[in-house]
């Protein structure tokens, strides 16, 4: 049987319990097991944990689901103001079908449906389970008609009964479960519907919980005092309950079944008990014409078999018919059209005759007195019209249509030569639409298709619209969607449209700007094919983003623009030395200045850009500059060399052009370049109001050596720049705690300011001692303001630590001076932190490992103070790492220390396991790898390896290699080498079974998407290398090695046939000669056996 038909099975015998370990089978399934994806998109660990193997969702699912108390349920559903302060419950209009909002505190169950309580008795709760994320299942009462299958509304009742708090499953689950590729689950070899998978399961798991609750609710007083007809009904399904797709029926309850489960109330249902009730041709007629517009209801099949076989009833359907052509204001008679042609039998002369003055109707004509203007009148009109002839002609059966023939063709003469254009228009697009395509809504852009057919008439009737048009924009609906809908499907034919669309723009805009408005017109111009864009699109634009259109629009006619510059340049690009080819050339508009800025650079223009610029610029060529300045991604001396072309600038761009020399220079200083001092000078005399510019001359002393003189510039320069700002001077003095606002200061207080201020400019612009800013750090987090915005929020009392701090550090500073990098390593640990610190960078910068014990000897001093701990080995790891290696203190601090070091984690833990190594401390190596970061272990994985192997410590090695592989996913190389290794460490041990169930646990796995194929072209075109590739050859150099130690294992337990054939795989994969395959001691039995030979030969390229 099919999934479907077996879980049907089940679902009827009404044990969900069964249910729910079908499902679970699904999900639990060998074949079930594999996720989907390329390789590369389970590098990141956080990625690949959101994709739980499909057993451990089901898991998650049934765990989430905790529902509420159902007495607590049963006592809100019937608490009317409870219910109403939490739910607005819906009220069906029985006569309209239409829901109304309930206002105020109600009951959930009215008695005002008494017409329907007359056909259509209460008998029925239907719970609606939905497709949302979490809980999300509603209750609804109504009417269920079991020969049919038919269930119908009604008595008001509409109740959230589940919500997200009773279901916890993570969205992360739901979502790779419903919408994305990544699982594939078959039953009996039938591929199955993810989607509709989760609805039965989540089904399932609700049905239990909500079927007592229904049964709770009829155990109840006030539900059994309503009336309601027996056996009564309990009914499941997910969303759309118009249907008989039940996904299940629970059994009917009759009085004795609610009898036998013990409800006290039986006699009150008995009691309250109806049924249906005999009623007239006319009455029956009158509820059941409601349906009549929804042909697939059974109620619909009712009235046409009430008519068949009661006259009145037909005659009054009849009646009605003819009552609505006459009025002539709605298609609504349509569906009474539809209903006789169905009953044609009934009386072929009336139905014929009614059918043909149906179709003879004319739209009315335009009524001065109506509340709506006359192209909406017409469109209304209009579309009854032309609605009413093309359903008529679609449903008029086969024998009828000749005898109908000639009065639809003079039906659509009228309309399609009508003397209004709206009518015309609708009349063409109905007349050839094929029959089948929906009919949409004629007032919505797009909601139907345009003839096909469309000539020059039509296209002059569609932009002839535009004249139509109200004075003021009245919505997206109504002539703005038959208008700009009929335009966007034309395209490029309508062009000439264009021109009457940017003038309805500018009308549009002039009371009130509205950027959702100015791009509903942008996107019909951009249908047109139109390559203006006018400026309201321009302005309509979001700071955080454009509209898809419009990225594609305002490059459309830079595009047609550079086309033709590229084939001039190709042609003869000297040409474009000078400016007047520019000129001619570019396309003058920001976005295109800003296509051809980027275009250019990959062109490799630029130069000749800048030589043709150089002192005789043009408006069109200096915006196109001014384009280039403002792109994020320029370099700094390209920046340079265009503004620099540009004999004047505006402020914004010169503050530019002076910061991108400024960043120029911090580079040239970086990169040791000779001529930066001269270019330093040069800049400072050119801009000596530059910050930056102060700092950089500051600290080129500092790091020449010369503090004292770094310190009066700095002194210096604060009085040049503050003497007209109280602001500064105050912050500065006080910082300083000067009293006297005096410039005449010591070096003590002078010092602090020095140390507190170099250090704010560091920590903004700089990282890892490379400078980190760009040209908007540097104008912005100017040198001072970093210092008085970095210092201004803090307390006195922290400020005065700084400067305590500070002033400790110079004190040193004038003591080193004098000391030996010798008495002071002795001494180091007599002085406090601050300067302790400083004294230890100044040794390690010396490169002597003799000042090693020593700085060891600081480490273990501090090693219980976790941030100086920290700060100090980062800083003499480089130095004293062998020593630190040596220290107790060091060893236990180690997991912790690879995660504090600034260095990568990777790189630093390897630096410790082969710092290890060369002190042959591998044991400790063994003790310490369990507690270092997974991700570390991973990576420095064969050194952890081989020191187990070294110490044989083989159970703790597999131990911890079984915890590491336990928490990753399959679908990385790294978890096959790791279990690779697990099963090598076994064999060594001489654990054969648990190697070889190891071994079979690995192969089998679905590995499907590493198999190897062709590199990628466009990530090739695009990266520069294909990751995927990369991924996928990795792990067909675990895979070999795998199938070689399996080999090994099955020669050491005397399979040859086996390990040959593990061994061809092997060769097939990875990179093993003959050489290594006779070399290999495991292999030695295998010698003599042919399978083993032919390998040999193979692999030497020898025939046998």
């Amino acid at each position: 049987m099919t999934y479907t038909e077996t879980i049907a099975g089940l679902r009827a015998t009404g044990d969900m319990n069964a249910v729910l370990a079908f499902l679970e089978a699904i999900f639990s399934a060998p074949e079930n097991q594999s996720i989907s994806g390329k390789p590369s998109d389970y590098l990141n660990p956080e990625n690949a944990a959101k994709h739980a193997p499909p057993a451990a969702l089901f898991q998650s699912f049934v765990e989430g689901f905790q529902p509420a108390d159902i007495a607590r349920k049963v006592a809100f559903l019937f608490d009317d103001a409870e219910f109403a302060s939490v739910i607005r419950p819906g009220v069906l209009d029985p006569n309209s079908g239409e829901w109304h909002e309930i206002e105020g505190p109600r009951a959930l169950l009215s008695e005002a449906d008494e017409e329907m309580q007359k056909f259509r008795p209460f008998n029925c709760l239907h719970v609606l389970i939905g497709d949302y994320e979490h809980g999300d299942a509603a209750i609804v009462s109504g009417h269920y008609n079991p020969e049919t299958g038919e269930f119908t509304q009604g008595y008001q009742l509409n109740a959230q009964i589940l919500g997200d708090d009773e279901s916890h499953e993570d969205y992360d689950i739901i979502h790779a479960l419903k919408d994305h590729d990544l699982y594939r689950f078959t039953y009996q070899g039938e591929v199955l519907n993810n989607h509709q998978l989760y609805l039965d399961l989540k089904a399932t798991l609700f049905t239990p919980h909500l079927t007592e609750l229904a049964q709770a609710l009829l155990a109840d007083e006030r539900l059994a005092r309503f009336p309601k007809a027996f056996p009564f009904h309990i009914l499941f399904s997910n969303q759309a309950y118009a249907s008989s797709e039940f996904r299940y029926q629970a059994p009917p309850l009759t009085l004795e079944k609610l009898e036998a489960l013990g409800v006290a109330c039986v006699d009150l249902h008995r009691e309250s008990q109806v049924a249906a009730q005999e009623t007239s041709p006319a009455e029956h007629y009158a509820y059941l014409k409601s349906w009549i517009e929804d042909r697939s209801h059974a109620s619909y099949n009712e009235l046409l078999e009430l008519c068949r076989s009661h006259r009145e009833a037909f005659d009054a359907l009849l009646a009605e018919a003819h009552e609505l052509r006459q009025m002539n204001i709605s298609h609504h008679v349509a569906h009474f059209s539809r209903a006789l042609w169905e009953l044609v039998d009934v009386d072929p002369d009336e139905v014929v005759a009614f059918q043909k003055a149906l179709i003879a109707g004319e739209p009315p004509a335009f009524d001065p007195d109506s509340r709506v203007s006359e192209a909406q009148w017409w469109l209304n009109h209009g579309d009854n019209a032309a609605l009413i002839l093309r359903v008529c002609e679609v449903r008029t059966p086969e024998p009828y249509r000749d005898a109908m023939a000639e009065s639809f063709t003079r039906a659509w003469h009228r309309l399609i030569h009508h003397n209004h254009p709206i009518v015309r228009l609708i009349a063409r697009d109905l007349r050839v639409m094929p029959r089948g395509t929906p009919l949409g809504d004629v007032e919505e852009e797009g909601g139907r298709p345009i003839a096909p057919d469309a000539d020059d008439a039509y296209i002059a009737d569609a932009i002839a619209m535009l004249d139509l048009m109200p004075e003021s924009f009245d919505g997206y609906w109504g002539l703005w969607g038959f208008t700009m809908g009929h335009l966007k499907a034309l395209g490029p034919r309508a062009l000439d449209a264009a021109p009457g669309v940017e003038a309805l723009l500018t009308r549009y805009m002039e009371a009130r700007f509205d950027s959702q408005l100015a791009n509903a017109f942008g996107e019909v111009l951009f249908a047109l094919g139109s390559d203006h864009v006018p400026d309201e699109i321009h302005r309509a634009q979001s700071r955080y983003g454009s509209e898809d259109y419009y990225k594609t629009w305002v490059r459309r006619g830079p595009s047609r623009a550079w086309e033709t510059f590229q084939a001039a340049w190709h042609q003869n690009a000297e040409r474009f030395a000078s400016p007047e080819p520019w000129e001619e050339a570019l396309y003058d508009s920001d976005a295109g200045h800003q296509f051809f800025a980027e275009h250019l650079l990959e062109l490799g223009a630029t130069d000749t850009l800048i030589c043709a610029a150089t002192g005789k610029a043009g408006p069109r060529l200096t915006r196109l500059i001014h384009a280039f300045a403002d792109r994020k991604d320029l370099d700094d001396h390209l920046l340079v060399a265009l503004l620099g072309s540009l004999n004047e600038l505006d402020e914004a761009r010169a503050e530019k052009l002076e910061y991108a020399r400024v960043a120029e220079l911090i580079r040239a200083l970086e990169r040791d370049d000779n001529q930066a001092p001269q270019t330093l000078t040069r800049l400072r005399e050119r801009y000596p109001q530059n910050p930056a510019l102060a700092f950089i001359a500051i600290d080129q002393r500092v790091r020449q050596g010369d503090i004292a003189s770094a310190m009066h510039l700095l002194v210096d320069t604060m009085r040049e720049r503050t003497a007209d700002d109280l602001v500064y001077r105050r912050a500065f003095h006080d910082f300083c705690l000067d009293p006297t606002l005096s410039f005449a200061m010591s070096p003590e207080n002078t010092y602090p300011f020095f140390w507190m201020a170099r250090r704010a400019f560091q920590n903004a612009n700089f990282r890892d001692g490379q400078f980190s800013g760009d040209v908007r750090t540097l104008k912005k987090d100017r040198f001072f303001d970093v210092f008085y915005t970095g210092t201004a929020d803090h307390s006195d009392d922290q400020v005065q630590r700084w400067i305590d701090e500070a002033r400790g550090e110079w004190t040193f500073l004038q003591d080193v001076a004098a000391r030996s990098n010798e008495d002071l390593s002795e001494e180091l640990e007599s002085f406090d932190w601050p300067v302790a610190r400083a004294i230890a960078a100044r040794l390690v910068d010396t490169g002597d490992t003799s000042f090693a014990p020593a700085l060891a000897d600081f480490f273990e001093r501090v090693a219980d103070h976790e941030e100086r701990r920290a700060t100090l080995a980062g800083l003499i790891w480089p130095l004293a790492s062998r020593e630190l290696l040596q220290r107790e203190a060091f060893l236990a601090y180690i997991p912790t220390f690879v995660c504090d070091h600034p260095a990568p984690l990777i790189e630093i833990t390897r630096e410790v396991l082969v710092g290890l190594e060369a002190l042959d401390r591998r044991d400790l190596i063994v003790t310490i790898a369990p507690k270092l970061p997974a991700q570390a272990a991973v990576s420095c994985f064969k050194n952890i390896l081989n020191a187990h192997i070294a110490t044989r410590a083989f159970d703790e090695a597999e131990a911890l290699f079984a915890r590491l592989a336990g928490g990753m996913t399959e679908i990385v190389p790294d978890w096959l080498l790791i279990q690779n290794n697990r099963a090598v460490l076994l064999i060594v041990s001489g654990q054969m079974e648990r190697a070889e169930a190891l071994f079979d646990e690995v192969f089998s796995k679905d590995f499907r998407r590493f198999e190897p194929r062709a590199p990628d072209p466009a990530a090739i075109a695009i990266f520069g290398n294909d990751l995927d590739q990369q991924v996928i050859d990795v792990f067909q150099t675990y895979f070999a090695m795998a199938r070689f130690n399996q080999a090994c294992l099955f020669a050491l337990t005397d399979r040859p046939d086996e390990a040959v054939a593990s061994l061809e795989v092997a060769t097939a994969r990875g990179h093993y000669s003959a050489e290594k395959l006779l070399a290999e001691s495991d292999f030695a039995s295998l010698h003599d056996h042919p399978g083993f030979q032919q390998l040999i030969a193979t692999l030497n390229g020898e025939q046998r």
